[in-house]
């Protein structure tokens, strides 16, 4: 029996391999500085209980999720780098190694701190879906994709737009969780639930959701396209 399935091209480089490489290399660098500070509170932390560890490891998750964000992203990024793509990361370093520190801290405080981190993600994807509907990006997935036809590229770049409107949607909803719990979470009685179980579900439900977020990147959405004209290619 014939496999009638037509075989998709493997796109086998990022669309612009400079911004690619200037930027794996500054992420690589600034989650190196986070995983360094959590390195330095494990060590200064003498009493690690099962709270210090579910914080841990759900601001260990938040690294790993940066990292994985912005290396899929920028596979598919057209422009030349502007102050923002370096503020951006620069940003996630300062914020990352303010999280490690929280982690020994009250579960309010660790929260108000980390919420800033997808408050900097939502403007990164702002940021992202403004530059993708610019000329200069418009100019340059013609130019990549010049082979295909022009639908090709429309569909490209009006597929990166939702992507980073659904990203920025997600961003500032994990804020506001962090928001609502640290507001919330001293107001719950004791009697009801217990200062070690807040943590863990407060924790757990917010890293069961980053965890999601890594199934949910950029290639995803492309592969799974109902634009006709992107399916002849597996991203």
């Amino acid at each position: 029996m014939s496999d009638n399935t037509p075989t998709r091209e493997i796109l086998s480089e990022p669309l612009s391999p400079v911004l690619f490489g200037a930027y794996t290399t500054l992420i690589s660098v600034t989650q190196g500085v986070a995983l360094g500070a959590g390195f330095f509170i494990l060590t200064e932390t003498k009493n690690i209980d099962l709270v210090f560890i579910f914080k841990a490891f759900m601001t260990f998750i938040a690294v790993c999720l940066v990292w994985h964000r912005f290396i899929t992203f920028t596979q598919y990024l057209v422009w030349r780098l502007g102050f923002f793509d370096t503020l951006i990361p620069m940003s996630f370093a300062i914020l990352e190694v303010f999280v490690v520190l929280a982690i020994p801290e009250s579960t309010s405080y660790f929260f108000w701190v980390f919420c800033f981190l997808p408050l900097v993600g939502a403007f990164s994807y702002f940021y992202a879906r403004n530059r993708f509907a610019t000329r200069e990006a418009n100019d340059y997935v013609h130019r990549f994709f010049k082979k295909k036809n022009y639908d090709f590229a429309a569909d490209f770049l009006q597929e990166m737009n939702a992507f980073a409107w659904q990203g920025l949607f997600v961003m500032l909803s994990l804020a506001a969780y962090c928001v609502l719990v640290s507001i919330f979470i001293d107001k719950v009685p004791v009697s009801l639930l217990s200062e070690e179980m807040k943590t863990y579900l407060s924790t757990g439900v917010f890293t069961a959701w980053l965890i999601v977020l890594f199934y949910f990147d950029v290639p995803r959405k492309l592969n799974h396209s109902k634009r006709e004209s992107l399916k002849v290619i597996q991203w």
